[in-house]
Order: C-alpha cells, then structure tokens, then sequence
C-alpha cells in the first residue's frame, strides 16, 4: 500500500486522475496496518511540493487528502481507527517495552544499514552540481526521523529515499532514459536476481524442531519449542518473552502465553506486571498465577 501510494503520488502530473485511487488504497490500508497514517503524510508532502512548483495538480492533491481521510474510516472501527493509530504511537506502554517501536541505533546490523544508506544520501546531496530544492529534502528529512524514532520506521524509508534520489539526485534526473539496457544495469539486475534464488528458504534445512527452514524464524526458539511440546500440558501458562509469544501460540495451541505481539490489546497493568517479574520484583505470588 505504501509503495504503490508513492508511485501513484510521484506520477500525479503525468496521470493526474490515477490520484483517486489513493483513497481507495488507503481504505484497504486502513484495514491490515496502522500505517495507514502515512499516507496523508505523503499526500501533504506532496501538496507542499505542488505549492512550491506552483503545479496545476495542488488543488487536486488536496481532494484526494480529504477523502483519504475519510476512506481512512471505512472500516468496522469507524473514525475510531485514527485514535486507535494516536493512541498506539504514544503509549508509553507499547513504545518503551517492545523491540520495533525502540529507536533505531547503531547497535545493530540493520541500524548500521539505515544510517549508512542516510549518510549516502546526504553526500548525494552535498555532491550534487544544483541546489536541491526544499521539498525534497523534506520528503527525505521526514521519512529520516520516522526510521529514527522507531525501528519499524525503517521499513518505509528505502522506498522514500530511491525515489527522491532517482528523481532530484542523480546527474539524469528529469532527463528521458535511453533506450535500450545498458550492460552494467544488466549484470547489476542478474546477480540480484541470482542472489535472490540462492537465499531463497527453498535451499535451506528444514530444522524439524519449528518444522521450517533453519535462519527463517527468527523469533521462534527451536530448542524451546521443542521443549514444551514435551512438557507443556493443555491448558498451560507460560511466562514468555513478549516477542515469542505469537510463535508460541501457533505451534503449541493449547496453552496459555503470557504476553504475544498484539500488544495494543493489553493494558498497561500486565506489562508493568510482566517487567517486574522479569527484573525478579514480586511482591504477590499471585501476580505469577
């Protein structure tokens, strides 16, 4: 949804009418993810844009962001859906203690690979023979602070970051291609595509302990699993890591976890609950049971 939101908004004044999809794509994104914000953020990113180029397409841009809006709310949860989506990004219940919503560092190999493609950009742009305009930057200064904030921001950035710099950054940006492939594009293309087949799951050994190919599952712990299915009787609670729990729940259905990944569902209360007894604070052996 987002991707084919960016495309259809990086094309509105070459098919100004295909904008009217974007509704209805946000009505169908409003229904299987939360980031279905996103897209007024585009779309008003992309009316600064129209504003500043002084583009005939604004005042569209700016119907098509209103009923947006509103398809935003075709779903059972009505308008409801935009606090349920305010709600989630400032709980501080959610974002202090789950791994996606804990800001990107770089600790970690894929913050090592956010930032360093950032980096990248910004000498892009300081390399670049014209002066970038502001609306660009700020298309990419946006989506910068998304994969900063949180984790899971991450995931939208690439997206965001190609196009700006395929479109404002390159020596050939506005220019037509050139017909034909050229043979370096070939061989690029080839052995991204060689190594596309040769990670694919299909080569790997089925680990029979999660009965999927090893180094797939990332969150889904083999010997533990194994474990319980010796142990674990029908009706079973146990206390889990937060990010095991949906794995839990699908290959051992008859027990109880404590904590999985719906965590916009739990109150508070279980996961100031969850921490203590993690950290070994409990006052009540009840809170155990």
């Amino acid at each position: 949804c987002f991707a084919v939101t960016l495309w259809l908004l990086f094309g509105r004044r070459e098919r100004p009418r295909a904008l009217w999809i974007v509704p209805l794509i946000v009505a169908i994104w409003a229904n299987v993810h939360g980031s279905f914000v996103l897209a007024p953020v585009m779309v008003g990113l992309a009316w600064l844009e129209d504003v500043h180029d002084r583009a005939p397409t604004a005042r569209r841009i700016v119907l098509v962001g209103a009923a947006s809006i509103v398809a935003a709310c075709v779903t059972p949860f009505g308008s409801g859906v935009w606090a349920y989506a305010v709600g989630l990004t400032t709980n501080a219940g959610v974002t202090a203690r789950t791994t996606e919503w804990q800001p990107t560092t770089l600790r970690d190999p894929i913050g090592l690979l956010f930032f360093g493609s950032v980096a990248v950009v910004v000498a892009l742009i300081a390399r670049s023979g014209t002066r970038v305009k502001w609306p660009p930057l700020l298309w990419l200064a946006t989506f910068a602070v998304v994969g900063v904030v949180a984790q899971r921001g991450i995931a939208w950035w690439p997206f965001v970051a190609l196009a700006i710099v395929s479109r404002d950054l390159l020596p050939d940006a506005g220019r037509p291609l050139r017909a034909g492939p050229r043979s370096l594009n070939t061989v690029v293309a080839g052995l991204v595509v060689v190594a596309i087949v040769a990670l694919l799951p299909l080569w790997r050994p089925v680990d029979p302990r999660i009965a999927a190919p090893t180094a797939v599952l990332t969150d889904a712990p083999p010997g533990v699993t194994q474990a319980l299915r010796d142990i674990a009787r029908p009706g079973d609670r146990i206390l889990n890591p937060q990010i095991w729990g949906s794995w839990l729940e699908f290959a051992l259905a008859n027990v109880r976890v404590a904590a999985d990944s719906r965590i916009e569902i739990f109150p508070k209360a279980v996961g100031d609950d969850l921490e203590r007894v993690r950290l070994g604070i409990v006052e009540r052996q009840e809170r155990l049971h």
